[in-house]
């Protein structure tokens, strides 16, 4: 391990992996519409746009947020379902 590194990054490095992990787990599940928004929109190596991602499904810019929306709705409850199950163990 470099001087630039504590022990604690490595666990910090697990912990983010874990939630990943769970969020992907969770956009796996979401309808197939909203999953399909969210991987045209954020599932390629480079920066893409709103724009570019609706055209790719053949929808308008507006349907395209309005997905994203939902997905983003959808995905919050879930984390809060977990954060709630984890709090109550």
């Amino acid at each position: 391990m470099d001087s630039s590194r504590k022990s604690s990054d490595l666990i910090n490095a697990a912990s983010c992996d874990f939630a990943m992990f769970r969020l992907d787990r969770i956009i796996k599940e979401l309808n197939p519409t909203l999953r399909a928004a969210v991987f045209a929109l954020y599932g390629h190596a480079g920066m893409r746009g709103v724009i570019h991602a609706a055209d790719e499904l053949g929808i308008t810019k507006r349907s395209m947020i309005r997905r994203l929306c939902r997905a983003d709705q959808a995905i919050a409850i879930e984390l809060d379902k977990l954060r709630n199950k984890e709090e109550s163990c």
